[in-house]
């Protein structure tokens, strides 16, 4: 499956099998429901992966990787492999509530992980609906905090990439 232009959308109730799937700089794939692909997915710079549903293949990416539906999970059942090329565009909300919840893209991966490229948040100081509680109307400062590891680390599959939120 070659997606060269376009949005092709893979609806929640639905499944598809494939061989090759190729997104191009152009395209955009939207997994909603379940792929299962033997060969992989590919997503080509300027490409777009997105969607709450779960990827059955190894996906290598050098597009953007944009998890959820604002927000929402997106699963994948094999390697995940981002390039430096790579953009990854994440939701992140309050921090009283656990990753993956429905509040915050997340991305859960069974295989291995190589990870690179660029993170995007959102700009905390424009969402003043950021609070620390629900009855809690005051907005919170956000810092983000990265952590280095070495390359040997990069693609074991019992590492955790996390990102952490301070108050």
């Amino acid at each position: 499956v070659n997606i060269s232009a376009g949005t092709l959308e893979l609806a929640s109730a639905s499944a598809m099998n494939a061989g090759l799937v190729t997104v191009s700089s152009t395209g955009t794939l939207d997994v909603d429901g379940t792929l299962t692909t033997v060969a992989g997915v590919n997503v080509n710079s300027g490409g777009t992966l997105k969607g709450a549903g779960t990827i059955v293949g190894n996906v290598a990416l050098d597009g953007i990787l944009a998890p959820g539906n604002s927000p929402g999970t997106l699963a994948i059942t094999g390697n995940l492999n981002l390039s430096s090329s790579s953009v990854l565009n994440f939701e992140l909300n309050e921090t009283n509530q656990t990753v993956g919840s429905g509040i915050n893209d997340y991305v859960a991966i069974t295989g291995d992980l190589v990870l690179d490229g660029t993170l995007n948040v959102p700009d905390p100081s424009t969402a003043l609906t950021w609070t620390t509680s629900g009855d809690d109307p005051t907005p919170v400062t956000w810092t983000l905090r990265s952590e280095e590891h070495t390359s040997e680390l990069q693609s074991h599959s019992d590492l955790v990439c996390r990102l952490l939120l301070e108050k």
